[in-house]
């Protein structure tokens, strides 16, 4: 089971453009493994917390730094 941590949750939509990327690109992560499954509402919605924003950050993050000079 996924760990998560308290504090305030975030969906999808608002996750991603407080990051600056796509939702699907958020969801891709998902998939292959970076990021964990987050927590779903009984609706579907999946809910975000501040241990995914700080993942995906790193991952963001060390992406940009791949660029050669």
């Amino acid at each position: 089971m996924p760990k998560h941590g308290n504090g305030p949750q975030l969906r999808i939509g608002p996750l991603a453009a407080k990051l600056g990327m796509n939702p699907k690109t958020i969801r891709y992560y998902e998939e292959v493994g970076p990021l964990d499954s987050p927590v779903r509402t009984k609706a579907g919605y999946r809910l975000y917390h501040s241990a995914d924003h700080e993942r995906l950050q790193f991952i963001v993050k060390a992406k940009g730094s791949t660029k050669p000079d």
